[in-house]
């Protein structure tokens, strides 16, 4: 009986054990990423050009970056990603891409998107202290995501034969302090929020970032003092501080939008 038992259960266990590794398998497989690499191939005819410059707000060429495009297309279980081409920009930050494109990649509805790329951690080694760097990291969920890719995507294009310039510019660097004034919470849990928020890609409206609004915040809670924190930002564009604060109980929010003409520090004081 003992035999009887023990031989069911083995087979039992097997009989599940080869489902588990059955359906393991067959995400893996019907999961996967395919990567085509057509960097090498040269472009003759019916070419598409992308060009363009990559420079700082005031005209300093960024040298040396890799620009790449990419052809990605996704179905259930499956993404493809087809390298259609890479180069880097020259000393004066201009970079030019000959390529041929494939029918799916220009037909109208087509599920995949067409794009150039470039690596932040690139642009962001290659610019001076006076220029505002962006981030090559951010947070989510506690965990520290890599480097940004920005990136163009090219949403439908009708010829071969056509030219598409875009230049990205980065820009300068302002510098802001922030004073609060009186947090002096009267109930408990009152608390005093301020986020700093700015579009790092404002002067390239075809550029997009992962994270294209860049953030710092502020986050006071049932302590009583007078606090000073000082942040950068871009210069000539837009600074929004987003505040959201409970005083007594009551929450309130508002928003007070800046722009820095100058590099020097620019004070701000917001009341609790």
């Amino acid at each position: 009986m003992e035999n009887k038992l023990q031989n069911y259960i083995q087979k039992h266990i097997l009989r599940h054990l080869t489902k588990s590794l059955i359906l393991f398998f067959s995400v893996t497989l019907f999961t996967s990423c395919f990567v085509d690499d057509d960097t090498n191939e040269i472009c003759t005819e019916d070419c598409t050009e992308f060009k363009g410059q990559l420079r700082t707000e005031d005209g300093r060429p960024i040298a040396g970056a890799d620009i790449n495009l990419e052809y990605t297309s996704s179905h259930i279980f499956l993404s493809a990603v087809r390298r259609i081409a890479t180069t880097t920009t020259d000393k004066n930050g201009f970079y030019k891409i000959l390529a041929f494109l494939r029918d799916n990649e220009i037909e109208k509805g087509s599920n995949g998107n067409l794009g150039l790329y470039f690596d932040v951690n690139q642009i962001s080694n290659a610019l001076p202290n006076n220029y505002l760097k962006p981030k090559t990291t951010f947070t989510s969920n506690g965990r520290v995501i890599d480097a940004f890719k920005a990136k163009v995507f090219f949403h439908q294009i009708y010829n071969r034969d056509t030219i598409l310039e875009n230049d990205f510019i980065a820009p300068m660097k302002g510098k802001i302090q922030i004073k609060i004034d009186d947090f002096t919470p009267i109930v408990e849990n009152d608390y005093f929020y301020a986020t700093i928020i700015y579009d790092y890609s404002f002067l390239n409206p075809v550029w997009e970032f992962r994270q294209s609004r860049d953030y710092n915040s502020i986050r006071l809670i049932n302590k009583t003092s007078n606090f000073v924190f000082n942040y950068e930002t871009i210069l000539n564009g837009d600074t929004r501080i987003n505040i959201q604060k409970s005083k007594n109980g009551i929450t309130t929010y508002s928003d007070t939008i800046i722009k820095l003409s100058s590099p020097n520090l620019t004070t701000i004081e917001l009341k609790y």
